[in-house]
């Protein structure tokens, strides 16, 4: 599937650009914008220091990309674009592991019949073990992106540090397809603070760029700014998306409907981690819960440790299959049954 544009305009390309600290001229921003509106390459050339990384990695930022370096040079083949062998290591594990190739060897009578006992195991040298990657291939062979939104809103106040904890460690395990943003009054997005090795700093670091926190709940609203900005550029394109909220809407209940159907014909799951589905009496009757559930896959219980280990579980199912629908949580009550709150696959 192709990507959808990033930009809508030239005016909004300069001033996305702007946004992540990349000031553009109209002259580059209209070739920045009629080349991806095109699906094509931004060619650029020049000596040292011009800024052509730089562009890149605005671009990246905006459009939720990851950017990879590749230095090209003369004699440089597909094998050294992509990986490299570790020498050193396999060295290292042939000097430990030799009395044992010594037992493989030893019934051999000749030079040629040890290099055919040796060869009948020279894929163990030569396997994923022994592979160091390089960025190109990371990016071909990387997960299915996993989007966190996180409500941080009044009502969510008791979870939002446990939930931006879970969040950072998610972001930790795969920094380069996992973003986070903070829904409440208004979006936020929050990958780069939480991508910082010390989570006490990046949670700090979250919350100085988080202007709404404990305050109102608008969920239609910020999920379809999400959506018009990034979610249609491609985050939210065959991704597994985590909507952590109670369901307590104070703006349209409509349109946190209308918004989370846009979500879903473009995720490859939406899952919504309600903190009182944990309770054997919680039942699915919130205006924006009712709203949006024919249109999520699974409502899980995000009230604990362990209800936050078995939904990153189902994350990690979802983000490493062929997409098929989620089977029930275990403990999260349903009103027609004890397994789990079933939501639709609406399109």
């Amino acid at each position: 599937m192709s990507p959808t544009p990033s930009f809508d305009s030239v005016e909004h390309t300069i001033s996305s650009l702007a946004e992540v600290g990349y000031l553009a001229d109209r002259r580059l921003a209209t070739t920045v914008y009629l080349q991806t509106r095109l699906e094509k390459p931004v060619l650029l050339e020049g000596p040292a220091g011009v800024g052509k990384t730089e562009l890149a990695r605005a671009l990246a930022e905006t459009t939720g990309r990851r950017m990879v370096r590749l230095q090209c040079y003369e004699g440089q083949d597909e094998s050294r674009a992509l990986y490299e062998w570790d020498y050193g290591k396999q060295m290292l594990y042939t000097q430990m592991l030799r009395e044992k190739i010594g037992e493989i060897v030893g019934s051999s009578t000749d030079i040629a019949g040890a290099v055919e006992e040796i060869g009948a195991h020279e894929d163990v040298f030569f396997s994923e073990r022994f592979l160091s990657t390089r960025p190109l291939l990371e990016a071909i062979r990387s997960e299915t992106p996993v989007v966190l939104l996180v409500d941080v809103s009044g009502s969510m106040a008791p979870y939002a540090d446990a939930l931006l904890r879970f969040a950072h460690v998610v972001t930790r395990r795969a920094p380069h397809s996992t973003e986070v943003f903070t829904l409440g009054t208004r979006l936020t997005r929050v990958s780069r603070q939480l991508r910082q090795r010390d989570p006490e700093a990046a949670l700090a670091a979250a919350s100085r760029v988080v202007p709404d926190f404990s305050g109102g709940t608008r969920l239609g609203d910020t999920l379809r700014v999400f959506l018009d900005r990034w979610g249609q550029r491609g985050l939210a394109r065959g991704a597994v998306v985590v909507l952590f909220s109670d369901g307590w809407e104070r703006g349209d209940a409509g349109e946190l409907g209308a918004q989370t159907r846009r979500l879903r014909r473009l995720a490859r799951a939406v899952l919504w981690a309600n903190p009182h589905a944990g309770s054997s009496e919680y039942r699915p009757v919130q205006s924006g819960v009712v709203a949006a559930l024919p249109y999520v896959d699974r409502m899980i219980a995000g009230h604990s440790l362990e209800a936050l280990r078995e939904l990153w579980s189902w994350v990690h199912r979802l983000a490493h299959s062929g997409g098929e629908p989620v089977a029930p949580a275990a403990g999260v009550p349903d009103s027609g049954d004890e397994t789990g709150v079933s939501g639709g696959r609406g399109r």
